[in-house]
Protein backbone atom coordinates (compact mmCIF):
# COMPACT_ATOMS: atom_id res chain seq x y z
CA UNK A 1 0.00 0.00 0.00
CA UNK A 2 1.38 3.43 -0.93
CA UNK A 3 1.65 6.27 1.53
CA UNK A 4 -1.01 8.26 -0.35
CA UNK A 5 -3.51 5.42 0.17
CA UNK A 6 -3.31 6.10 3.92
CA UNK A 7 -3.89 9.86 3.70
CA UNK A 8 -7.29 11.14 4.86
CA UNK A 9 -9.73 12.05 2.10
CA UNK A 10 -12.68 14.39 1.80
CA UNK A 11 -15.32 13.81 -0.87
CA UNK A 12 -17.19 16.93 -1.98
CA UNK A 13 -20.34 16.57 -4.09
CA UNK A 14 -22.40 19.39 -5.57
CA UNK A 15 -26.05 18.38 -5.74
CA UNK A 16 -29.04 20.31 -7.09
CA UNK A 17 -31.65 21.61 -4.68
CA UNK A 18 -35.10 23.18 -4.96
CA UNK A 19 -34.00 26.54 -3.50
CA UNK A 20 -30.30 26.28 -4.29
CA UNK A 21 -27.42 23.81 -4.46
CA UNK A 22 -26.37 21.40 -1.74
CA UNK A 23 -22.66 20.90 -1.09
CA UNK A 24 -22.33 17.46 0.48
CA UNK A 25 -19.03 16.70 2.24
CA UNK A 26 -18.01 13.22 3.39
CA UNK A 27 -14.77 12.21 5.04
CA UNK A 28 -12.00 13.82 7.03
CA UNK A 29 -11.54 17.60 7.19
CA UNK A 30 -7.86 18.44 7.63
CA UNK A 31 -5.49 21.24 6.72
CA UNK A 32 -4.82 19.36 3.49
CA UNK A 33 -8.44 18.68 2.51
CA UNK A 34 -10.32 21.78 3.66
CA UNK A 35 -9.15 23.87 0.69
CA UNK A 36 -11.14 21.96 -1.93
CA UNK A 37 -14.35 22.23 0.07
CA UNK A 38 -13.75 25.90 0.79
CA UNK A 39 -13.13 26.85 -2.85
CA UNK A 40 -16.29 25.08 -4.03
CA UNK A 41 -18.37 26.62 -1.25
CA UNK A 42 -17.07 30.13 -1.92
CA UNK A 43 -17.74 29.75 -5.65
CA UNK A 44 -21.33 28.66 -5.02
CA UNK A 45 -21.86 31.44 -2.48
CA UNK A 46 -21.38 34.06 -5.22
CA UNK A 47 -24.32 32.77 -7.29
CA UNK A 48 -27.03 34.47 -5.20
CA UNK A 49 -29.35 31.49 -4.87
CA UNK A 50 -32.25 31.69 -2.45
CA UNK A 51 -30.18 29.40 -0.24
CA UNK A 52 -26.98 27.37 -0.26
CA UNK A 53 -26.84 24.27 1.93
CA UNK A 54 -23.57 22.74 3.10
CA UNK A 55 -23.83 19.28 4.62
CA UNK A 56 -21.13 18.41 7.16
CA UNK A 57 -23.07 15.54 8.77
CA UNK A 58 -20.78 12.94 7.17
CA UNK A 59 -17.55 14.66 8.21
CA UNK A 60 -15.21 14.72 11.16
CA UNK A 61 -12.16 16.85 11.85
CA UNK A 62 -8.78 15.22 11.40
CA UNK A 63 -6.70 18.05 12.84
CA UNK A 64 -7.04 21.45 14.46
CA UNK A 65 -6.15 23.35 11.27
CA UNK A 66 -8.98 21.67 9.38
CA UNK A 67 -11.43 22.59 12.13
CA UNK A 68 -10.24 26.19 12.25
CA UNK A 69 -10.45 26.44 8.45
CA UNK A 70 -14.12 25.39 8.47
CA UNK A 71 -15.04 27.63 11.40
CA UNK A 72 -13.32 30.69 9.90
CA UNK A 73 -14.99 30.09 6.52
CA UNK A 74 -18.47 29.71 8.01
CA UNK A 75 -18.01 32.75 10.23
CA UNK A 76 -16.91 34.88 7.27
CA UNK A 77 -19.74 33.74 5.01
CA UNK A 78 -22.22 34.35 7.81
CA UNK A 79 -20.90 37.83 8.45
CA UNK A 80 -21.08 38.56 4.71
CA UNK A 81 -24.81 37.74 4.83
CA UNK A 82 -24.70 34.89 2.35
CA UNK A 83 -27.88 32.78 2.38
CA UNK A 84 -26.10 29.78 3.82
CA UNK A 85 -27.50 26.98 5.99
CA UNK A 86 -25.51 24.18 7.59
CA UNK A 87 -26.41 20.53 8.13
CA UNK A 88 -24.34 19.50 11.11
CA UNK A 89 -25.77 16.12 12.10
CA UNK A 90 -26.34 15.36 15.78
CA UNK A 91 -22.92 14.22 16.98
CA UNK A 92 -19.58 15.86 17.65
CA UNK A 93 -19.66 18.07 14.55
CA UNK A 94 -22.93 19.65 15.71
CA UNK A 95 -21.56 20.27 19.21
CA UNK A 96 -18.35 21.85 17.90
CA UNK A 97 -20.20 24.20 15.55
CA UNK A 98 -22.51 25.32 18.35
CA UNK A 99 -19.63 25.84 20.79
CA UNK A 100 -17.94 28.01 18.14
CA UNK A 101 -21.11 30.12 17.86
CA UNK A 102 -21.89 29.20 14.25
CA UNK A 103 -25.55 28.73 15.19
CA UNK A 104 -25.65 32.45 16.07
CA UNK A 105 -24.64 33.36 12.51
CA UNK A 106 -26.16 30.59 10.37
CA UNK A 107 -29.11 28.18 10.70
CA UNK A 108 -28.02 24.69 11.78
CA UNK A 109 -30.05 21.58 10.97
CA UNK A 110 -29.61 17.94 11.93
CA UNK A 111 -30.44 16.51 8.48
CA UNK A 112 -30.78 17.67 4.87
CA UNK A 113 -34.47 16.66 4.99
CA UNK A 114 -35.06 18.93 7.99
CA UNK A 115 -33.24 21.78 6.25
CA UNK A 116 -35.20 21.32 3.00
CA UNK A 117 -38.54 21.31 4.84
CA UNK A 118 -37.75 24.55 6.64
CA UNK A 119 -36.25 26.27 3.60
CA UNK A 120 -39.29 25.58 1.45
CA UNK A 121 -41.68 27.23 3.89
CA UNK A 122 -43.11 30.22 2.05
CA UNK A 123 -41.58 29.10 -1.25
CA UNK A 124 -44.09 28.13 -3.98
CA UNK A 125 -43.95 24.34 -4.42
CA UNK A 126 -42.51 23.05 -7.70
CA UNK A 127 -44.93 22.04 -10.41
CA UNK A 128 -45.95 18.46 -9.80
CA UNK A 129 -44.73 15.78 -12.19
CA UNK A 130 -47.04 12.82 -11.99
CA UNK A 131 -45.12 10.64 -14.46
CA UNK A 132 -41.55 10.14 -15.62
CA UNK A 133 -42.62 11.19 -19.12
CA UNK A 134 -43.80 14.56 -17.80
CA UNK A 135 -40.61 14.98 -15.80
CA UNK A 136 -38.55 14.21 -18.91
CA UNK A 137 -40.47 16.74 -21.02
CA UNK A 138 -39.92 19.49 -18.45
CA UNK A 139 -36.23 18.62 -18.11
CA UNK A 140 -35.76 18.68 -21.89
CA UNK A 141 -37.27 22.16 -21.95
CA UNK A 142 -34.94 23.20 -19.13
CA UNK A 143 -31.85 22.08 -21.07
CA UNK A 144 -33.10 23.82 -24.21
CA UNK A 145 -33.34 27.01 -22.19
CA UNK A 146 -29.77 26.46 -20.96
CA UNK A 147 -28.67 26.11 -24.60
CA UNK A 148 -30.38 29.40 -25.42
CA UNK A 149 -28.73 31.17 -22.47
CA UNK A 150 -25.28 30.27 -23.80
CA UNK A 151 -25.54 33.02 -26.43
CA UNK A 152 -26.08 35.89 -24.01
CA UNK A 153 -25.81 34.97 -20.32
CA UNK A 154 -22.62 35.30 -18.23
CA UNK A 155 -21.09 32.10 -16.79
CA UNK A 156 -22.32 32.92 -13.27
CA UNK A 157 -25.94 33.10 -14.41
CA UNK A 158 -25.66 29.82 -16.34
CA UNK A 159 -24.11 28.11 -13.33
CA UNK A 160 -26.88 29.43 -11.08
CA UNK A 161 -29.46 27.79 -13.34
CA UNK A 162 -27.49 24.56 -13.61
CA UNK A 163 -27.33 24.11 -9.83
CA UNK A 164 -31.12 24.10 -9.39
CA UNK A 165 -33.25 20.97 -9.35
CA UNK A 166 -34.84 19.76 -12.58
CA UNK A 167 -38.18 17.96 -12.84
CA UNK A 168 -36.28 14.66 -12.98
CA UNK A 169 -34.48 15.61 -9.75
CA UNK A 170 -37.79 16.40 -8.06
CA UNK A 171 -39.34 13.08 -9.05
CA UNK A 172 -36.24 11.14 -7.94
CA UNK A 173 -36.29 13.04 -4.64
CA UNK A 174 -39.94 12.10 -4.11
CA UNK A 175 -39.15 8.42 -4.72
CA UNK A 176 -36.19 8.63 -2.37
CA UNK A 177 -38.45 9.92 0.41
CA UNK A 178 -40.78 6.96 -0.11
CA UNK A 179 -37.83 4.65 0.50
CA UNK A 180 -37.13 6.20 3.88
CA UNK A 181 -34.94 3.29 4.93
CA UNK A 182 -32.56 3.81 1.99
CA UNK A 183 -29.25 5.62 2.52
CA UNK A 184 -28.81 6.13 -1.23
CA UNK A 185 -28.64 9.50 -2.93
CA UNK A 186 -31.84 10.54 -4.73
CA UNK A 187 -29.84 10.35 -7.98
CA UNK A 188 -29.97 6.54 -7.93
CA UNK A 189 -33.74 6.71 -8.52
CA UNK A 190 -33.33 8.88 -11.65
CA UNK A 191 -33.21 7.36 -15.16
CA UNK A 192 -30.77 10.07 -16.26
CA UNK A 193 -28.27 8.91 -13.63
CA UNK A 194 -28.42 5.43 -15.18
CA UNK A 195 -28.12 6.84 -18.70
CA UNK A 196 -24.98 8.73 -17.65
CA UNK A 197 -23.31 5.53 -16.46
CA UNK A 198 -24.07 5.64 -12.71
CA UNK A 199 -20.50 6.66 -11.85
CA UNK A 200 -19.37 9.37 -9.41
CA UNK A 201 -19.32 11.93 -12.23
CA UNK A 202 -23.02 11.25 -12.89
CA UNK A 203 -24.06 12.34 -9.37
CA UNK A 204 -25.83 15.67 -9.69
CA UNK A 205 -25.31 15.44 -13.49
CA UNK A 206 -21.81 16.84 -13.03
CA UNK A 207 -20.63 15.17 -16.25
CA UNK A 208 -23.21 17.25 -18.15
CA UNK A 209 -22.79 20.48 -16.19
CA UNK A 210 -19.04 20.85 -15.76
CA UNK A 211 -17.95 20.50 -19.41
CA UNK A 212 -20.60 23.04 -20.44
CA UNK A 213 -19.50 25.48 -17.75
CA UNK A 214 -15.87 25.00 -18.75
CA UNK A 215 -16.71 25.86 -22.37
CA UNK A 216 -18.60 28.99 -21.33
CA UNK A 217 -15.77 30.17 -19.07
CA UNK A 218 -13.26 30.06 -21.93
CA UNK A 219 -15.71 31.68 -24.35
CA UNK A 220 -16.30 28.60 -26.51
CA UNK A 221 -20.05 29.08 -26.94
CA UNK A 222 -20.19 26.77 -29.93
CA UNK A 223 -18.99 23.87 -27.79
CA UNK A 224 -21.36 24.90 -24.99
CA UNK A 225 -24.36 24.87 -27.33
CA UNK A 226 -23.32 21.43 -28.61
CA UNK A 227 -23.08 20.11 -25.05
CA UNK A 228 -26.55 21.44 -24.19
CA UNK A 229 -27.93 19.85 -27.37
CA UNK A 230 -26.28 16.55 -26.42
CA UNK A 231 -27.99 16.71 -23.01
CA UNK A 232 -31.35 17.26 -24.73
CA UNK A 233 -30.75 14.30 -27.06
CA UNK A 234 -29.64 12.04 -24.21
CA UNK A 235 -32.70 12.85 -22.08
CA UNK A 236 -35.09 12.44 -25.01
CA UNK A 237 -33.62 9.03 -25.94
CA UNK A 238 -33.12 7.51 -22.47
CA UNK A 239 -35.51 4.73 -21.41
CA UNK A 240 -37.93 5.55 -18.61
CA UNK A 241 -38.74 3.38 -15.60
CA UNK A 242 -42.13 1.80 -15.29
CA UNK A 243 -44.54 3.98 -13.39
CA UNK A 244 -45.32 2.89 -9.86
CA UNK A 245 -49.04 2.12 -9.64
CA UNK A 246 -50.92 4.53 -7.42
CA UNK A 247 -52.75 2.82 -4.55
CA UNK A 248 -56.34 3.97 -4.34
CA UNK A 249 -57.60 4.87 -0.85
CA UNK A 250 -59.72 2.22 0.78
CA UNK A 251 -63.45 2.81 0.86
CA UNK A 252 -65.30 2.59 4.13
Amino acid sequence: MSRTDCLPSLHVLRLPGATGPILSCRGVVTEGTVGRMASELERLATLEHLTLTVDFSGCHFGDVDGMLGVLELLQRLGEERHRLVVVSGTDRMARLLKVAGIDQLLPLFATTEEAASMLQLGVPPPATTETWAEARDRTVEYWREIGGMVDYAPPQEIMRELTLSTALCERAEALSRRHSGSASLPCVFCPLFEALGEGPEAVGCRCLQDPLLGSVRVGDRTAARALAARAVWLIEEMPLPEETPQIAPARC
